[in-house]
This record gives C-alpha cells, structure tokens and sequence, in this order.
C-alpha cells in the first residue's frame, strides 16, 4: 500500500471518527436529570374534570372565608399560583381563577422539554406531560401549534398540528428556527414566525418567515406575509427588508395585527388574510398581544444602549393610543400572552442566557409587583372558556 492510500484511509478513519462523535456530541442529553417525569395526559377530560372537582370545592371553601378582610385574595393565592400580591379582577368573579395553562417544561427531570399542562396550581401537583416536545407552543379553540426542533445529526424543524386531545393532526417542515406562534380564538388559523438568518432580534441582522395555515387541513394558506400589499398614509408602502413577526389574532379570525420591520422601524399592522393587505397602525410596537376584549395590546418596547438591545413591557389602548409601561424592569423578548383582561404572562430566563426559565404575571395597568406564576416553564398558551373549539 502506497502513502498515498495510507494517506487517503487515514483521512476517511478520521472523518468517521468526527462524525461519530459529532453525532454522539448533539444527540446524547445536555442535561442531568432526575430519575423522575410529570403524569402524563392520558385523558384531556379527566384533567377537566379533576379541575371542575377542585373549584367546586373551593367554592365551598369560600363560605367560610368570605367574612375575612383578606377572603378573595386567599382564594386566589389557593388557585393561582404565586398570585398573592396581585388582587382578582373584577370580571374574575374568584370562581374562575384556576385556569389550564400549557406550556413548555423545563424542570429537571425526564419531562423536560415537553408540551405540558399546569393547572397554576402548585400545592396539587398540577402538571401534567404531553408526549411531544415543543420549543414553542400556543392553544386556542381547541386546536393547537407545538413549534419542533429535532436535534441530531442534522438539526431539522416542524410545526405539529394538534387537537384538544393532543393528537397530531398535521406535521408541516419550518424553513429556519422557530421563533413565534399564535393561534385565532376559534382555532381555525395559526401563525408560524422562524429565524431564516441570524438567531435572534438582538443581533441586528436577521430575517423572519411569518406563515398563516389552516389548522384543520394543514393548509399554508400564507407561505410569507411579505406577499401582501402593505398600505401607509393610504399609499403603497414596500422595501426590499420588510420582515414580519409576532402575529396576534383578532376574534375575526380573518383580521389580524403584527409586527414589520423597515429600516430599523417597527410598525404595528393591521393584516387582512383575505384580501393579501396590511394596514400600518403606528411605529414603535414589537411583538404585539391583542387583549381578550380586544381593547389594548401588549408589547415588548424596544431601547438600545451602544450595540445591547433591551425591551420594556408595554401596553397601548387600542382607541386613544395612550401607553402605559409596566412595572416589570428587566428585558422580557418575549410575546406576552394575557391572562386576562387586567394581567399578562411571560417568560424570563433565571439569568442572561440560562436555560432555567420561569413565566411571570403582572397588572397591565402599570401598577403592582411582577410575581412568578408557573417556575420551569416558557411560553405559556391560557386555555380559555370562551375560546370555542370548532368541533
């Protein structure tokens, strides 16, 4: 055998060795975990109906507790969690404060990663795990959007499509690294926003892919909302850098706000799926959330320090315009998901690029104290009453 050979084999022994244990390096866990998992959901309706079972009884409870000065506030602190500084709202009733939230699980232990559902209630042991994994996830109308990324060999990412069962309806490849999701009240449509370039929105350079699909069939009913005709001061608005994102669903599930980008601007829209047009609203509004009564958005309000980009939590009424910061003070990128019409949740890591995450709550009025409301989780979807499932 000549050098040359000898040569030539080395090199293939040495690409095989890498691959192998590049492979091994990406697909063996990153993480310690305890010997442990969350309950599984092997029944949607039996979690209901434990849920039903404990609101009856604190209902019950509440009798006895009413003649305190502090009676609502200690029925909320029984059913929300970590909700004792925040007082119920008006529209709350008490009653209804236990509420399904899903959302992505991040204690240490087999679950982590996956889809689950937490009743917010911590002392009975209310969460319980899917059996799919999701980087992110929303829920509405009964039908749902589990955002995948596959790591291996070759990291890939989907979109899983699912019902209130939990079952996977349709499965539909992302072009680049999940970044939003949003689904419409009645669980007709959802939008899909993913990273095409670059990793996040604080590094200044990067592209977006925003879709809208039919959730039933799995349709892509919008491949890219670039494709619509944007329209500012009743004229025709376009550029070569238009990139939209944090898409939020009116009841209409046909109407739509999100985010565009142009120029280092970012104009809240207002889109039209049936008519392929955006209407620019105002600049200065970056992931929008609309309310449930659809009378205020929650966004992240961008500042920037030198090349350090933070954002502060906002909100804007929707009639007058007036913005109201809240009192959350950290950085929070992220779209917010609103609890109700006077509290909004969302996700903060422990720390600056920790992996450990907590979702918090906070008054949308600009008053009160931040509080954890769900630890080891991110990106919580609300499970609501009035939201009806198609079927």
């Amino acid at each position: 055998m000549n050098k040359g050979t000898k040569f030539f084999f080395v090199c293939v022994i040495s690409v095989l060795f890498t691959a192998v244990y590049v492979w091994y390096t990406l697909s063996r866990p990153t993480l310690s975990f305890q010997n442990v998992a969350l309950p599984s959901v092997t029944d949607v309706s039996d979690v209901s109906s434990e849920m039903e079972t404990f609101i009856s009884e604190r209902i019950s409870e509440s009798d006895v507790r009413s003649q305190s000065k502090g009676g609502m506030d200690d029925l909320g602190r029984a059913v929300v969690r970590h909700d004792e500084k925040l007082p119920l709202p008006a529209d709350a009733g008490g009653v209804k404060q236990p509420r399904k939230v899903l959302v992505r699980h991040l204690g240490l232990d087999q679950s982590f990663g996956f889809l689950a559902m937490d009743s917010s209630h911590r002392d009975r042991g209310g969460r319980y795990a899917t059996n799919m994994t999701c980087h992110r996830v929303h829920f509405a109308g009964g039908r749902g959007v589990c955002l995948v990324v596959e790591r291996g060999f070759f990291t890939t990412y989907k979109a899983v499509l699912f019902n209130e069962a939990f079952y996977s309806t349709s499965t539909l490849p992302l072009n680049g690294i999940p970044s939003r999701t949003r689904v419409s009240r009645d669980g007709r449509h959802a939008a899909i926003t993913v990273f095409v370039s670059g990793h996040s929105y604080s590094e200044g350079r990067f592209a977006t892919e925003t879709s809208i699909v039919d959730i039933d069939t799995g349709t892509v009913l919008v491949a890219n909302l670039e494709e619509f005709d944007v329209i500012r001061d009743g004229e025709l608005f376009s550029a070569l850098d238009f990139n939209f994102w944090g898409v939020t669903f009116m009841k209409d599930s046909d109407w739509f706000y999100a985010t565009l980008s142009s120029n280092g601007v970012f104009f809240l829209v207002q889109g039209n799926i049936s008519s392929r047009q955006a209407y620019v609203i105002r600049a200065g509004v970056e992931c929008p959330s609309l309310s449930p009564d659809e009378t205020r958005i929650a966004f992240k309000k961008r500042s920037s320090t030198g090349v350090r980009v933070s954002w502060q939590l906002s909100v804007v009424d929707l009639e007058t315009f007036r913005e109201t910061e809240l009192t959350e003070s950290r950085s929070v990128d992220d779209q917010v998901e609103w609890l109700d019409n006077s509290r909004v949740l969302y996700g903060l890591p422990d720390q600056e690029g920790s992996a450990a995450s907590n979702v918090w709550v906070v008054s949308a009025d600009g008053t009160g104290v931040p509080e954890i409301f769900l630890e080891d989780a991110v990106s919580p979807a609300v499970v609501r009453e009035g939201d009806i499932p198609l079927s």
